[in-house]
């Protein structure tokens, strides 16, 4: 059973003329156990055909008459749930928990967290070596699974941001690099989600696949979600970091498109600063969200991101601009029409001087079909010994008016541009 009587030397009973003093029964609502083996799954062994045993386990406590001193038979008897219904942090095989009955059903709270440590605690409890036999399955209770990693990840940290938690840059009456606590939930292998603040400004930040000695969040985690109510990027990733050599430098955070490794001759900064009134880039690229750029932003980064919809549209809107940055090519594949609705399309930014207009097929049609009717009837006033006359009074008026024509062409579009050759980037 989890909750039990048991007794302790120090609690007794005052002795009477005729009796001596007895330990008193302390009943004991939570009691420590250890895990010897997890239902994560239908396929587990110890699932007995059972929906209602996942995320259940099989448990020694280490009070009470259930205990084992060397060796037993593990049973039906030794099983719990988790004691909430909607989240189960579910054990691995040796870890601590609290073991406990209510109405009769037996449930587990844990894994206790001994060390402090999101990968794996030990068992303080479980000094003695024990071993266990369920049916034909027979094992040492204080070993974990030969299929559970243990690494060492570190404890998620939150460090002191003067930036952010003193905006106001206060000094009277605060506290040196004292800072509030913020709700986590951590894995076993160096993911999280952080439900926090700073100063008053919410955040959710959510990390996977961070590295070992990592004790922040950073733009270097392998997929990274983050929501900033304040607060720049680089303001909330101030440890971003790379490896030069044998030495650790900063490496804030960057555009992936405009990495240096790419040297690109096109950034997407460029163009960020060109329909931005040839504004500072980096300001408004890296400086929104600060206390001199205020606002809500959210930050995705992945090696990979594929968005898709199975049944209908995604709709992609923006206030202001939408800027699509890539280190090697843009490709756009539809199965019908491509429509672009614009007051103008400019195809390179040098193009926006206007120097180059794109041609309207159309009418430049109409203008190749005059030249050509104008060569098939043209007529010459006379040829004498060789030379040719001029073309008759018909032809100069067509060759005329044509001239006039270009002059003012109208297959010229007014809103689509193109960069000239030679021109740089």
């Amino acid at each position: 059973m989890g909750s039990t009587f048991t007794t302790y030397k120090g609690v007794k009973s005052d002795s009477s003329l005729f009796s001596n003093s007895k330990p008193i029964p302390i009943y004991l609502q939570f009691v420590p156990g250890i895990v010897i083996d997890v239902v994560t799954s239908s396929e587990s062994k110890t699932f007995a055909a059972n929906m209602r045993n996942i995320n259940s386990i099989l448990a020694i406590p280490h009070v009470g008459k259930k205990t084992l001193t060397r060796s037993g038979t593990v049973g039906e008897d030794n099983r719990y749930y988790p004691l909430f219904r909607g989240t189960s942090d579910v054990p691995t095989k040796g870890d601590p928990v609290l073991l406990c009955t209510i109405g009769n059903i037996q449930y587990y709270l844990g894994p206790l967290n001994t060390i402090n440590n999101p990968n794996w605690n030990v068992d303080n409890l479980n000094v003695q070596e024990k071993s266990y036999k369920t049916g034909e399955k027979t094992g040492n209770i204080d070993k974990s699974s030969p299929n559970f990693g243990k690494t060492g990840h570190s404890r998620l940290h939150k460090k002191y941001n003067d930036v952010l938690d003193n905006p106001k840059g206060e000094t009277e009456g605060r506290a040196i690099k004292e800072i509030h606590g913020d709700l986590t939930l951590e894995g076993r292998h160096g993911n999280s989600i952080r439900i926090g603040s700073r100063n008053i400004n919410p955040n959710i930040v959510i990390s996977n696949g961070r590295s070992i000695s990592n004790t922040f969040e950073s733009t270097k985690d392998g997929s990274l979600f983050a929501m900033f109510q304040i607060g720049s990027i680089r303001e909330h990733f101030p440890y971003d970091a790379k490896i030069d050599g044998e030495e650790i430098v900063p490496d804030l955070f960057i555009l992936p498109s405009d990495h240096p490794d790419l040297e690109t001759k096109r950034p997407m900064t460029s163009l960020v600063s060109t329909v931005n009134g040839d504004g500072d880039a980096e300001k408004i690229i890296y400086g929104y969200g600060s206390y001199e750029f205020p606002g809500n932003q959210i930050l995705q980064l992945s090696d990979r991101v594929t968005f898709g919809t199975k049944k209908d549209s995604i709709f992609l809107s923006s206030f202001k601009h939408i800027h699509l940055g890539a280190g090697q090519s843009l490709t756009i594949s539809t199965n019908k029409e491509t429509i672009i609705e614009s007051s103008n399309i400019y195809l390179g930014k040098q193009s926006k001087r206007k120097t180059e207009p794109l041609v309207l097929g159309n009418e430049l049609k109409g203008v190749l079909d005059e030249i050509v009717g104008i060569l098939e009837g043209l007529k010459m006033t006379g040829c004498i010994a060789g030379m040719s006359g001029p073309p008759d009074p018909g032809s100069i008026s067509k060759i005329q008016s044509l001239k006039s024509k270009l002059s003012k062409p109208k297959f010229w579009s007014e809103y689509h541009f193109i960069e000239e050759n030679g021109q740089k980037p």
